[in-house]
C-alpha cells in the first residue's frame, strides 16, 4: 500500500500526531473525506480525474504489457511530465471544463518549473513524511536557519510575501497555482497554518515554501543573536543566518546531529562548532 497512494505526501502538511489518523482513514472503511488536508474548493481538482503522459504510457506497455496511472499523475497543478517534459493529457475521454480552462499552454520556462515541482512532489510521495524534509516542522526549521523566521518565531512576513510572489511569478501555467502564489492572502494564511502546531495545510505549500527558502535567504535586518555560516546551495556558496534557538529547536525535532545538519542544510562539523 505504501507504493500506490499519496499518503506520504499528504502527511507532509499534517502535524506529526495526525499521521496515524491519516493512515487509518486510508486503510479502513471511512465515510468522510480521506485526506485530512485539502485545498479550497476553487483550487481542488476533480476526484478520479487524472492526467497521463503519452510517452510514459508507451514505456509502460513495453515493460509491463499494459498502461496505468502512476500516482505522480495525481499531483495537483502538475500538467507537465516530470520525466519527459511534455504536456499531460486527460486519462478520461474529456477533462472537466473548469480544469481544462485553468490549464494554459506552458512556456519553456513554465515547463522547467512545473517539472521541478513534479519531481519534488514525487520525492515526497516516495518517502515517509518524517524523512523527506518536506514535513511542515522541517520546513519551519529550514525557514529559521534561512533567517525568514527570526527570534520568538516571528516571520519577516512583508518581505517574505514580496519575495515569494516574485520568485514564482510566471512560473506555472495552471491559473489556480499561479493565483495561489501571487495572492498575499493565500500565502499568509498558509504561513500561519504552517507555524501552528495544531493546524494542517495542504502539502503543496510545504513544497513551495521549502523550494523558495532553499533558493532565497532573508537578507534584511539581522538579529543580535544571529549566527552566520557558509553553506553550498544549488552549486553556489552562500552565507546562511541562523540562531542558537533555531538549532536547539531543530535538534529537538530531529534528535541527532547528523539528521539536524541535513535538515538545516549545514555541514555536521559546522553545526557541531555552533
Amino acid at each position: 500500500i505504501d507504493k500506490h497512494p499519496e499518503d506520504n505526501f499528504i502527511c507532509c502538511g499534517l502535524p506529526r500526531n495526525k499521521f496515524p489518523v491519516q493512515r487509518a482513514r486510508l486503510v479502513e472503511a471511512f465515510s468522510g473525506p480521506v485526506r485530512l488536508c485539502r485545498l479550497p474548493l476553487l483550487f481542488s481538482r476533480a476526484e478520479n480525474c487524472y492526467l497521463q503522459c503519452p510517452e510514459c504510457a508507451d514505456l509502460q506497455k513495453k515493460e509491463f504489457g499494459f498502461e496505468f496511472i502512476h500516482r505522480r499523475m495525481g499531483a495537483a497543478f502538475v500538467n507537465v511530465c516530470s520525466i519527459h517534459g511534455i504536456s499531460l493529457h486527460s486519462a478520461s475521454p474529456q477533462m472537466r471544463l473548469f480544469d481544462a480552462r485553468c490549464q494554459g499552454r506552458p512556456t519553456a520556462h513554465q515547463i522547467l518549473k512545473t517539472m521541478e515541482l513534479g519531481r519534488r512532489i514525487e520525492f515526497c510521495m516516495e518517502r515517509p513524511a518524517g524523512e523527506s524534509l518536506y514535513q511542515k516542522d522541517d520546513v519551519v526549521a529550514l525557514m529559521k536557519t534561512s533567517g525568514w523566521i527570526g527570534d520568538h518565531r516571528r516571520v519577516h512576513l512583508a518581505e517574505f510575501l514580496k519575495q515569494f510572489s516574485g520568485f514564482f511569478k510566471g512560473a506555472f501555467a495552471d491559473e489556480r497555482l499561479a493565483l495561489m502564489c501571487q495572492s498575499s492572502t493565500h500565502v499568509e494564511n498558509a504561513i500561519r497554518a504552517l507555524l501552528r502546531s495544531d493546524k494542517a495545510l495542504h502539502p503543496e505549500w510545504c513544497v513551495l515554501f521549502k523550494w523558495f527558502v532553499e533558493e532565497l535567504t532573508y537578507t534584511g535586518p539581522r538579529s543580535a543573536n544571529a549566527l552566520r555560516v557558509w553553506v553550498r546551495r544549488s552549486g553556489r556558496r552562500q552565507q546562511l543566518e541562523t540562531s542558537r534557538e533555531a538549532i536547539v529547536a531543530a535538534l529537538a525535532i530531529h534528535k541527532t546531529l547528523h539528521a539536524t545538519a541535513e535538515a538545516m542544510n549545514i555541514g555536521v562539523l559546522v553545526l557541531g562548532t555552533l
